[in-house]
Parts: structure tokens; sequence; C-alpha cells
């Protein structure tokens, strides 16, 4: 009896678990084709040594208006970073100006 009631509150955390990233991913709701335009390039101090970390900037048009916003997330290979390669990304409709990763598309 423990085990089916034990179930039954993991499946209810999974189901309102789903809910609330539903309810997140929601926000980000406009999408449009962008592409990477340039990298910057961040030094971050490691234990021992400098670890550089590349940051890809997007630019991608909304409502005829051009953003350029660089990424949250890096890599410290800049040869997994094609300048040129074209995404779809998500945005906020109340504040393009945040933006959200979601597939690669072509390389250029």
């Amino acid at each position: 009896m423990f085990i089916i009631y034990f179930l039954l509150l993991c499946s209810f955390l999974l189901f309102l678990i789903s809910f609330i990233t539903n309810i997140k991913s929601h926000q980000y709701d406009g999408r449009s084709e962008g592409k990477i335009v340039s990298l910057n390039k961040v030094c971050h101090n490691g234990r021992n040594n400098k670890v550089y970390i590349y940051y890809p900037v997007y630019e991608y048009t909304v409502a005829g208006i051009t953003y350029q916003e660089e990424f949250p997330f890096g890599d410290e290979c800049p040869n997994n970073l094609v300048i040129g390669e074209e995404t779809i990304i998500k945005y906020d409709k109340k504040i393009q100006k945040n933006l959200l990763f979601l597939e690669k598309r072509m390389f250029i």
C-alpha cells in the first residue's frame, strides 16, 4: 500500500514539474531565424591557468528591428561555433532581447 502512495506522489510531482516548465517555456513564444555574427572571447581564471570561453553573438530580426545579443552559454573551442551558422531561436515577445536557442539549421 505504501508503494502505491509513493508512486502516486512521484507521478503527481512529475506532473507538477512538467506543468511549471511548460508555463515558463510559453514566455518564449516568438520565433525567428538568427545567425552567429561574431564570437566574444572571455578569459576565466582556472586553478593554474587561464581558460578562454567563446560566446556567440546572434543577430535576429523581430518586427523589422534587428537585434544582436550574446548567448549566455559558450564553448571553449571556437571551432564548434561557426560564424554565419543559421539557427531558429525563440524570444520573449514582451522583451525581444531575451532569446533562447532552439536548433541548428545550416552552415554557410
